[in-house]
């Protein structure tokens, strides 16, 4: 009868040790954005991410671009399956170089973020 006793203790000693890390939760959801830097005439991109996403979740990103000549809207093209979206926005030849701020919102499921990123725009290279 001890034995029996001493198997069933022994038991659930195992399950509270490895049960615990077995129910851990998934990571928190978080949102990246990155901006490149462009030349004048050329074009800007902007990449948006989801790190560990809700997979069962819609996801949709969008980004505002503050040139000085003005704002600019667009909606960033989801990479197949992924959770990343990406674009490519035109800068004007006559675009006045320096930081140029970029606004990124991500959304996945109930999950948004804005997060707010800066390209560089310079002189372009005469050939």
């Amino acid at each position: 009868m001890r034995r029996l006793g001493t198997l069933a203790i022994l038991t659930l000693v195992l399950v509270a040790i490895f049960g615990s890390t077995t129910l851990a939760s998934k990571p928190i959801t978080s949102f990246a954005a990155h901006a490149s830097n462009a030349a004048q005439g050329g074009s800007l991109h902007i990449l948006a991410a989801v790190k560990h996403p809700d997979r069962h979740a819609t996801f949709t990103a969008t980004a505002v671009v503050h040139f000085a000549s003005g704002d600019v809207n667009v909606t960033l093209n989801r990479a197949g399956r992924s959770f990343t979206a990406h674009a490519k926005v035109p800068v004007a030849a006559a675009e006045a170089t320096g930081p140029v701020a970029v606004d990124v919102t991500i959304t996945n499921g109930a999950s948004s973020a804005v997060v707010t990123v800066h390209g560089v725009i310079h002189r372009a290279h005469k050939v």
